[in-house]
């Protein structure tokens, strides 16, 4: 065997060994980040949010029209984007929602109607299966967390040291959130039961957090229109 040859295997383990130990710095430095982030949601009260909120869920939804239940996915990044995606029981989603601080994206498959419209108080009117949350809000109910913010209109009601319950009224809506049970997540509480009540939309939606695994999620946006759906705006 060649000279080249026998320092061509001698260096094989070596670039080996570097390249794993670079992925494991890499891995660990992520955790590092993804742990500082994580020890500054466990308060109650604070100023932002640097990770994104990923759960599935049971869920039940009753509006005017009637109610429907089944199962759901729910992602709200930390530069609050929103999607929750609602499963009939029998398999397949039926209902799409995204919400950014510009447009309003639902999919409605029972209705075969695609949606596409600005974030504002008219548009959230027109979906029944839409709360009237700005997306400061959103984020606050999901996670269980004060969040310290001009836009932050929610009232909060502490037992001990959770959140119980939290209002908001205004002209346009009377929301009462209640928080029945709670999840323990690395050495954190989080939300587990949440009922929104919705008086003047006569909407009621109850979720139960099945699986919660915070951290970073992929762009939440709907992007795949099925091609024989209606679209308004």
């Amino acid at each position: 065997m060649g000279k080249r040859f026998r320092i061509f295997w001698v260096l094989i383990p070596i670039l080996f060994h570097a390249c794993q130990t670079a992925n494991l710095l890499d891995l660990a430095a992520d955790r590092q980040i993804t742990d500082d982030h994580f020890d500054r949601i466990k308060p109650f009260r604070l100023k932002e949010l640097h990770l994104d909120y990923i759960a599935k869920c049971k869920v039940r939804i009753k509006t005017p029209e009637g109610s429907q239940s089944g199962s759901c996915d729910i992602v709200i990044t930390h530069d609050r984007k929103f999607r929750m995606t609602v499963y009939s029981p029998i398999g397949g989603s039926f209902f799409d929602l995204y919400l950014d601080t510009d447009k309003i994206q639902v999919l409605d498959r029972s209705e075969k109607t695609y949606y596409l419209m600005r974030n504002n108080l008219k548009n959230r009117k027109r979906i029944s299966k839409i709360l009237d949350l700005n997306m400061v809000e959103f984020q606050s109910l999901f996670w269980g967390r004060e969040i310290l913010n001009k836009n932050n209109q929610l009232v909060y009601t502490f037992e001990t040291t959770k959140p119980k319950t939290v209002t908001k009224i205004t002209t346009d809506i009377n929301l009462k959130v209640s928080y029945r049970h709670w999840l323990r997540y690395r050495d954190a509480w989080f939300p587990k039961m949440i009922v929104f009540e919705d008086q003047i939309k006569q909407l009621s939606i109850q979720l139960i957090i099945t699986d919660f695994t915070p951290g970073v999620a992929e762009d939440p946006e709907i992007k795949n229109i099925p091609q024989n759906f209606a679209i308004k705006s």
